[in-house]
């Protein structure tokens, strides 16, 4: 007995065994007997590589058309969380069908059964939305011990997968956290410094996919709704127009199509109020589902630490973006470019990832903004070498119908991976009609001296024609040049108090197109994560000597971050406070920045999420100009895990001395019901008030119900 756990607790690999099928009840049956089986009990954190709280067993089998997992877990005489709202314990599976060594697809599940998917890209480093389908059942047991044993079955059909025939092994890895004891575990435990490798996956043998099905996704949506924007259509108030759209996929092994028409995203809620005091646009993040599904294959290569930023010459944002129209002196989002159709390649080859999309836009018209009838293009292509390693090239074109007028931006891209090790750069170009050939070349690496000693760089050269605003986002400025070098020690103490902590030193110079000289700063930055309590601290102060055109002067800066748990409540605090250039008020003066962010669950089906953000401006004699504050709240209640309502609220609001000001606000709600995986019912109030002349004006509403349903062959 003794040698058979330590055979399970070392064995780096799970087989595949064959039935009939399995009937996914929460419910160990006797089937399960033949089924090889794995035992978790090891942490990743907070106390890295020590014995888990807890142990679970996860077993795996198959029929022709589908993967089963149980998975059970021992929590003794703790009973587990099952309430609605709030942090539980949850189960992540992550498969590489293919091998890659760099993408994988994972299905989680938590104790009131509630399915998520993600799509896990770039070996682990970041991760995207993706929706699978999956059946699942979470049941808590006791057993003659008195124990409180919670068992979760998982049937994932194949037909979720791109695969290859011929490969048999798949990778894998299993993740557990257990939300009372806050442990993360796995299955291989990973390097402490580098996280979940892709391409340090255990291995799932003997995989015989039978059926994959035609490969055929079909997605019929329709929607009544009301749209009401000032002052673009105020006869349309009242009246509710009936809409129907279409959703087309064909998968077969790594290759995919996508089509769609009409698209409506009535579900979407509106971005919330934000503003910067710097030179760079917002970026928004997308939201839409035909663009995010296999976005990745259209990104350029990245790192996960800050230091390099890719440059985004495909921006799927710009398409079927809100208009812009003017309003009391300010400017007001007040329609949408419809997107007439769109239609997606995505594909692999061997060692190759090819991505192609076109999307067609209609013809709208704000008294401040025109959009003409647009044709997208977008071509991805990239080679993939040694284990993670990866070259690129993507070309954009945006072609306006009406005015025969043309933008084209062009990228090449890449990283060399080696262990922990990575150097990436990107070389962008934009030609846009009549105008001059513009580009920006950067690159930047990390290098570990020694397992807890990494040096990084990064620098960047933009000429004074780039611009790819038509079709792409860059936080950067034509004629841009900078360069940045640091260093930091990474530790990971014996202590039962600390898990982490970080020393970094670094510099930066840099210098815009108008300025005189050179800018450059200095700064240092410690983190601390302590084990207990869940606490994390960041703090970094930068000083240095800065040019703005003409102008001369000291930057400071100092940034203060703090995260803690305790028990389901979840807190997120930092500011930002320097003395910089104001861009918005083209001078140099003191400045604040911070942040808020409170999760509270209550009375076991309810739960409160707060976001407030703060700007705050000092004139250059160092007096208070004002404060603009954007607080965000989310109160919900869910019925079960997949149908819920939630009431939200944006209410802008400004501060000067002796005024206070609420200029706008946003009220919606939202009642979501999935009936099967990527089946869903939405219904949607959405409305935007304005301040003007101290009444309240409604200046945009959406009215919708929406139906999307689900099939595939």
């Amino acid at each position: 007995m003794i040698f058979l756990l330590l055979f399970l607790l070392s064995k780096n690999f799970l087989e595949v065994n064959k039935i009939d099928r399995v009937f996914i009840d929460g419910i160990e049956e006797e089937v399960w007997q033949l089924a090889d089986s794995l035992i978790i009990n090891k942490q990743f954190s907070p106390y890295y590589d020590s014995l888990a709280s807890y142990q679970t067993v996860v077993k795996v089998l198959q029929d022709r058309n589908n993967l089963y997992f149980l998975i059970k877990t021992n929590f003794q005489k703790d009973r587990p969380n099952t309430s609605l709202s709030g942090d539980l314990d949850r189960y992540y599976i992550y498969l590489d069908p293919t091998l890659s060594k760099l993408n994988a697809y994972c299905f989680s599940i938590n104790g009131v059964n509630k399915r998520t998917t993600r799509l896990i890209l770039d070996d682990g480093r970041r991760e995207e939305i993706w929706e699978g389908v999956f059946e699942s059942k979470a049941k808590i047991h006791k057993d003659i011990n008195n124990n409180y044993i919670l068992v979760c079955e998982l049937k994932i059909p194949f037909k979720n997968f791109r695969y290859k025939k011929d490969i048999n092994e798949w990778g894998f890895q299993i993740k557990v956290y257990y939300q009372k004891k806050k442990e993360t575990c796995f299955f291989l435990l990973p390097e402490q410094i580098e996280g979940m490798r892709v391409s340090k996956f255990a291995t799932l043998r003997k995989v015989f996919p039978h059926s994959e099905g035609v490969g055929m996704e079909i997605y019929p949506v329709g929607v009544l709704k009301n749209e009401y924007y000032i002052p673009r259509d105020k006869e349309r108030l009242g009246k509710i127009l009936p809409w129907a759209g279409l959703d087309i996929a064909y998968k077969k092994e790594d290759k995919q199509i996508n089509l769609t028409f009409l698209p409506d995203f009535a579900e979407i809620e509106s971005d919330p109020f934000t503003m910067t005091l710097g030179k760079y646009e917002i970026f928004y993040p997308e939201r839409r589902h035909f663009f995010i599904e296999g976005k990745n294959y259209f990104e350029p290569a990245t790192m996960e630490m800050e230091l390099y930023t890719p440059i985004n010459v495909f921006y799927s944002r710009r398409i079927g973006r809100k208009m812009r129209d003017f309003f009391d002196g300010r400017i007001i989002y007040s329609s949408e470019v419809p997107i007439l159709s769109g239609l997606k390649f995505i594909g692999k080859i061997k060692r190759y990832e090819i991505g192609f999309l076109n999307s067609l836009t209609g013809k709208e018209a704000t008294s401040l903004d025109t959009a003409f009838y647009t044709n997208w293009n977008v071509f991805r292509i990239k080679r993939y070498f040694f284990t993670n390693s990866e070259i690129g090239f993507l070309f954009t074109n945006k072609y306006d119908i009406e005015k025969r007028g043309y933008f084209s931006n062009f990228d090449n891209d890449g990283a060399l991976r080696f262990g922990k090790n990575q150097f990436l750069w990107q070389i962008v170009g934009n030609k846009n009609r009549n105008e001059n050939l513009g580009y920006a070349i950067q690159n930047g690496g990390i290098y570990y001296l020694t397992k807890n000693l990494v040096t990084f760089y990064s620098m960047r050269y933009v000429n004074k024609n780039f611009n790819i605003d038509s079709t792409g986002y860059a936080n950067l400025s034509p004629g841009d040049k900078n360069g940045s070098l640091g260093m930091s020690f990474v530790g990971f103490p014996q202590s039962r108090k600390i898990s982490e902590y970080s020393f970094t030193t670094s510099c930066w110079i840099g210098k815009e197109i108008s300025d005189i000289d050179w800018s450059s700063t200095s700064g240092i930055a410690f983190n601390i994560n302590f084990a207990q309590p869940l606490l994390s601290y960041y703090n970094y102060f930068a000083y240095g000597k800065c040019f703005k055109g003409t102008v001369k002067y000291h930057y400071i800066g100092i940034n203060n971050n703090l995260s803690f748990w305790i028990g389901q409540v979840n807190f997120w605090l930092g500011s930002w406070i320097g003395r910089s250039y104001n861009y918005l008020r083209n001078f140099v003066s003191w400045q604040a920045y911070s942040w808020f962010n409170f999760q509270l669950p209550f009375l076991n089906r309810f739960y409160l999420d707060l976001i407030i953000n703060s700007w705050s401006e000092f004139d250059t004699l160092n007096k208070f100009l004002s404060t603009t504050l954007s607080p965000t709240f989310y109160l919900g209640y869910k019925f079960s895990p997949y149908t819920e309502i939630v009431f939200y609220s944006n209410p802008p609001l400004s501060y000067q001395p002796s005024q206070f000001n609420i200029f706008q606000t946003r009220i919606a709600l939202y009642y979501h019901w999935e009936i099967k995986p990527k089946s869903k019912i939405y219904f949607i109030i959405n409305e935007l008030f304005i301040k003007k002349d101290n009444k309240w004006q409604e200046n945009e509403r959406i009215l919708a119900i929406k139906i999307k349903y689900f099939y595939w062959f």
